[in-house]
Formats: structure tokens, sequence, C-alpha cells
């Protein structure tokens, strides 16, 4: 298993030959247009998913999403914001004959991703603890503890 870090969120991981792109934020650093899909399939990538709550794969892979939430209930509640920051969820990855990986993608600690550590139990984590934090509600993933 081989885990490289890209950008804050964005991981390759490969595996039995499988390659992983995880959250391809891949525009220019602040900037975003939402067209992360159609620029990875102009670069002969083939197999695009966007992750259901349980993938499984031909050789024994099974990959679960899990909830997260990129910011606080008060940034959810304003529309904007909610809107902006999106679903936020992480991956595990259960192998065959390999350690559970848990990458939590960009969460702040919530009952959710409290709860997937209890019904996974991890063997390897990986955080996304940049402390990215929006001015007016907070932090938006995990990091320092928030004054």
């Amino acid at each position: 298993m081989k885990l490289t870090q890209i950008r804050n969120a964005t991981l390759e991981l490969e595996h039995a030959g499988k390659k992983f792109l995880i959250d391809p934020m891949l525009a220019e650093k602040e900037i975003w247009e939402g067209k992360d899909a159609a620029l990875l399939r102009s670069q002969s990538f083939l197999n695009i998913r966007v992750m259901k709550d349980e993938n499984h794969f031909v050789d024994g892979t099974t990959i679960y999403k899990t909830d997260g939430q990129h910011g606080s209930n008060e940034l959810y509640a304003d529309a904007k914001w909610g809107e902006l920051l999106g679903d936020a969820y992480g991956l595990v990855f259960i192998y065959l004959n390999e350690k559970t990986l848990y990458l939590a993608g960009d969460t702040v600690w919530v009952k959710p991703y409290a709860r997937s550590l209890q019904r996974f139990k991890p063997e390897i984590m990986v955080l996304n603890t940049g402390y990215a934090v929006n001015d007016l509600y907070g932090p938006i993933i995990m990091g320092a503890v928030y004054q």
C-alpha cells in the first residue's frame, strides 16, 4: 500500500495494482470551477466514480463511504456556506490480508465520525488536519483547538 498526499485532501492511493485518486481538487489553489471529472476524463482516466455507501471490487476490496461534516452546524444553517462546502465524507478501505485504512476526509469531529471509528476500528487513519477556518463559523476541518 502506498499513499501520496498531493494537497490537503487530495491523495493518491496505490494498492494491488489499482490507483485511487481521492478528493481530486486539481484546480489552482483557491480556485475551483467544479470541472474535475471532465479534466480527469480528458487525461485518459477511464473509471471515475463517486462512491456509494458500500463499494465492492472483484479483488475482495470493499470501500465504505462514511459521514463527516465540513464545519459546524451553524455553518450548515447558513444556506450560502452549507451549499458551498457541501457534503463531506470519508472512505474506509477494507482489504483481504491488509490493515483497514480510514481516510477521514474534510471533516470536523462530529458524532457520525466517532461512530465510524467504533464501527470499523481502523488500524491506519489519515486525517485532514490543515485547520482551515471559516472566519464566521470556525473550523471546517480538524486541526488545532479552536479558540
